[in-house]
This record gives C-alpha cells, structure tokens and sequence, in this order.
C-alpha cells in the first residue's frame, strides 16, 4: 500500500493488453514523474452538510440546478415546472421542485473531527472531498495553516487532495 505523501518516479514500465487480451505492448517510459498521494479514502462519519439538510440550508430556486422533488400544484406556478408525466398517469396535478446548494458552501473542517489521530481525520476529509465532488457540491477545505476557499471541479478536487497528501509532510521543490 503506498503511502501518503509525495512519490517520484524516475522509471516507470507502461503496458496495455488491447483489445480484450488479444494484444499484449509495453514500453519502458525514462522521465520525472511526480505524484500525490493522497489518504485513502475512509470513514464513518456523513458529510457535515449532508447531516442537517433542511429547508435553512437549501435554497428553493426557479432554476435548474438540483431537482429536489414532487410538491403540490398551486395556482400561478409556471407551466415548465409541471410534472407532466404524472399527470398523464392520472395522478395529482404535480409541480417540479429544484433547489440550490450554490447559496452556502459546506466547509470540510480539520476541527469537526476531534477525538481522532492524524491519518484518521485525513482519510475522513479525504472521502468527504470525493463525496462532495461526486455529488456536485460547493466546498471548501480547512486544515490547520491551510485554508481551500469553497469552489467545485477537477482543479479544485486535485488542490484538496494535493493539500490532503502533503499535510505535515514538507512539499518538494
């Protein structure tokens, strides 16, 4: 199992077996190659967020972002937002309902964690990172003398992850 932090590698062999077996290629790759290590991703605990979803926490919007169920029609919504199908199934008349998780950010927070050692409390952030990209949410990373301002993408996820496998552990230069 490799461990967290940074690893060089000078070599490296590169082999594919395409399609289905049939042929076999390899190369022998001679160059610098530095990757991350991040903490396995593990733990217990559901995201901080994720605990206390309620109608503080999302915002209801008009738009298109997240769909967050059937309610009740009530006269003067617009007509894009009818759930047409259900009605075609001779149920209710029913309305769409979207909400937003744009409006607050959830923090993945170093502190929320306490009672836990060093490799523990990472490998936790470390899934709420990926749990919270998977999911398309806005978060931001606090660990002690790091600060990620809250974003979402591939960019953000790697600088989270990068931060995560370089805790306590000088970078290279």
């Amino acid at each position: 199992m490799p461990q967290r932090g940074v690893t060089r590698l000078d070599q490296f062999e590169l082999r594919t077996r395409y399609p289905f077996g049939w042929f076999h290629a390899w190369t022998y790759v001679q160059g610098s190659l530095t990757a991350y290590v991040a903490p396995a991703p593990h733990g217990t605990r559901t995201l901080p967020a994720a605990a206390g979803l309620g109608s503080a926490s999302r915002a209801e919007t008009r738009g298109d972002e997240d769909f967050a169920g059937l309610r009740a029609y009530e006269p003067g919504v617009p007509l894009k937002h009818m759930a047409w199908k259900v009605l075609a199934r001779g149920g209710e008349a029913a309305v769409q309902s979207y909400a937003s998780f744009a409006a607050q950010p959830e923090w993945l927070e170093w502190s929320s964690l306490e009672g836990q050692d060093t490799e523990t409390r990472l490998s936790q952030l470390c899934l709420w990172v990926l749990e919270s990209e998977a999911a398309q949410r806005v978060y931001g990373l606090r660990i002690p003398g790091k600060e990620i301002a809250p974003a979402r993408g591939a960019a953000h996820r790697f600088a989270c992850l990068r931060t995560l496998a370089l805790f306590a552990i000088e970078e290279p230069r």
